[in-house]
């Protein structure tokens, strides 16, 4: 993330005998193997945690990118550009928050009501209620955990 101070974490998984395999860019010297992806990113967290010094909760949000290689070129190639859709996907739908957040603080909304601002910006009137009166909401997947960023973990 610009301006966080946030590292993010290159990680290149390659596929090898029926297994994965994965080479920390920040630490050369590190291997992790796994029999499956998930596995695979819960050890690589775990060991960039663990040269952060970070408590293993915090290792869960450090921001990881994967350079998969599966051996097949086309499906390495369709993954990376699938991953790349998706964020920017995730950045325009911060933007449209950010929009809507700035359209409801203009002083003239008073005169519209929930409803209709909700269909103006495609959201829902509970949601327009929700920004309105300040209440706060955690992101997606994000309810009762701190971000890597609050606890420390992730700079170097």
């Amino acid at each position: 993330m610009k301006g966080t101070g946030t590292v993010r974490y290159q990680v290149i998984a390659v596929r090898e005998r029926g297994r994965w395999v994965a080479r920390i860019g920040h630490l050369p010297h590190v291997l992790s193997r796994a029999h499956t992806l998930r596995r695979l990113d819960a050890y690589v967290r775990d060991v960039i945690g663990l040269a952060l010094g970070c408590p293993a909760t915090a290792s869960r949000d450090l921001a990881v990118d994967y350079d998969f290689r599966t051996g097949d070129a086309t499906l390495d190639r369709l993954v990376r550009a699938a991953r790349a859709a998706r964020r920017s996907a995730l950045a325009e739908q911060e933007r449209a928050r950010r929009l809507t957040e700035q359209a409801l603080a203009v002083p003239g909304v008073r005169l519209l009501s929930r409803r209709d601002l909700a269909l103006m910006l495609d959201i829902s009137h509970q949601r327009v209620q929700q920004i309105t009166t300040g209440r706060p909401t955690a992101g997606p997947g994000r309810a009762g955990r701190l971000p890597a960023e609050v606890t420390g973990c992730g700079r170097m």
